[in-house]
């Protein structure tokens, strides 16, 4: 494979990534026509929800970031996402593009097509369990490209984790009727916040995207110049 911080593959992670959103339009268009199909993705700009849930969307994932970096401080853990050294404000603009151009394609996808369709068959809990573990695997690929971040990271910490942020997740989709766009929000706002604040150890943040972070740091040191 490609060294992982090669500008063009970098921009090919955008390609996976959207994968979820075609595969359920597809299908969606297939089985139930044109018009649930429609408004699968019109459930992505759905945005009228109470203002506790954007508070939620957006303060969590920055409460979260914030309270893994604080215990690994605290306890003298190894930063695997490390605090970032300049350029801040450039790296989360980065890790915001990056996130927006990815992260509401895999929503679409986990969330607005497979989870409810599981969830006609389950329980709310075994159904998110269901679509977690296949969101999980469906990042094992990340896991062997050589250069990437997360390549020596144990699989096993950040499933359980993975699995763990599919809860909030479905907690989102379910408390707003089915709303993508702030389930898409956190997605978003997780993955930046995590890249900006930095600091965190695995061990205090599993489920804490090295991926993401190292996506936008090689980036950025890529076309764009020094951080």
């Amino acid at each position: 494979m490609a060294p992982f911080t090669a500008p063009g593959w970098q921009l090919l992670l955008i390609v996976p990534a959207v994968a979820p959103a075609v595969a359920a339009g597809v299908v969606a268009r297939v089985r139930y026509g044109s018009a649930q199909a429609n408004a699968l993705f019109a459930s992505l700009v759905r945005w009228r929800v109470a203002p506790i849930w954007y508070l939620a969307a957006i303060g969590g994932p920055v409460v979260i970031a914030l309270t893994a970096s604080v215990v690994t401080t605290w306890l003298h853990l190894p930063h695997d996402l490390p605090v970032p050294q300049g350029g801040r404000f450039a790296l989360a603009i980065t890790a915001l593009v990056s996130s927006l151009l990815a992260n509401p394609w895999e929503e679409v996808g986990w969330r607005g097509f497979a989870l409810p369709h599981w969830q006609q068959r389950y329980y709310a809990l075994a159904a998110t369990l269901i679509v977690g573990m296949l969101w999980s695997l469906w990042h094992l690929p990340i896991f062997f490209w050589i250069g990437n971040p997360i390549e020596s990271y144990p699989f096993f910490p950040w499933l359980v984790g993975a699995i763990a942020g599919a809860v909030v997740y479905t907690w989102l989709y379910n408390s707003t009727a089915g709303g993508l766009f702030p389930v898409t929000l956190f997605h978003v706002a997780f993955n930046t916040a995590v890249v900006v604040i930095g600091g965190i150890s695995r061990s205090a943040g599993d489920g804490a995207n090295p991926r993401r972070a190292g996506d936008c740091r090689s980036f950025w040191a890529g076309p764009l110049g020094p951080a």
